[in-house]
């Protein structure tokens, strides 16, 4: 959460916020028609502040009781029982297994490298995008994306289905998904069936009920869920 999803996300959306409201300061009266948004600078920011937030939860751990965590590779050797190296066995009721998560990245994306960006390396980038795509309408999806297109990046939105993050109310989701068509380009119930590399980005390919379509992009965030670190 504080490494790579909810504090980095934030900082990125304030940025996103700023410009957006700079843009709209002309209804107060207040004109600058020269926003610039300088990329590198919006990610410092960002990667400073969660690496201070993560230095914090680093503290409050190593202030922990020294005998209540226990630092070793740990193996079962019964429904109750833990052996940790270098501490011996643990005996307790129920353990949770807290191993993380690690991105999901369905083909073809897969095959992609250059262009690739997940939740966890989005916010190690060095400048802006002109163009990105994000594949998946989840809550990571639409908040990157929905952020990026308020920092100037033209995003284009692909849904598997129609269902927009948690919004499950259809009055509701046809109002956000009014909003969105005028932020980013939305396009639902796309399958992608190719994905190919160069030096100048990625080309998708997509089929809809409505037709096939086709995109060049400089990146694409994949954010189609994460699975469990079980190995």
């Amino acid at each position: 959460c504080t490494r790579l999803r909810l504090i980095p996300s934030k900082m990125l959306i304030s940025s996103s916020d700023k410009r957006r409201n700079m843009l709209n300061a002309g209804l107060f009266g207040v004109n600058d028609d020269r926003i610039d948004v300088d990329g590198a600078a919006v990610f410092e920011r960002v990667r400073r502040f969660r690496d201070r937030f993560v230095a914090g939860v680093n503290a409050g751990i190593d202030k922990l009781d020294s005998t209540r965590v226990l630092r070793g590779y740990a193996r079962f050797v019964g429904p109750d029982e833990l052996e940790v190296d270098g501490f011996g066995r643990v005996k307790a009721r129920a353990f949770v297994l807290a191993a993380g998560t690690v991105p999901w990245v369905p083909a073809p994306l897969d095959m992609l490298q250059q262009t690739l960006l997940t939740s966890d390396t989005v916010f190690e980038q060095e400048t802006l995008p002109r163009r990105i795509a994000v594949v998946g309408a989840g809550i990571i999806g639409l908040e990157l994306g929905q952020a990026f297109a308020s920092l100037g990046v033209g995003v284009t939105v692909l849904s598997r289905g129609a269902r927009l993050g948690l919004v499950t109310d259809p009055v509701a989701a046809d109002h956000y998904r009014k909003a969105l068509h005028g932020h980013v380009q939305l396009i639902e119930h796309a399958e992608i069936i190719e994905a190919r590399e160069s030096e100048t980005g990625a080309d998708l390919r997509w089929q809809t009920p409505n037709g096939d379509g086709s995109g060049r992009f400089e990146k694409v965030l994949v954010a189609t869920g994460r699975r469990p670190s079980l190995d």
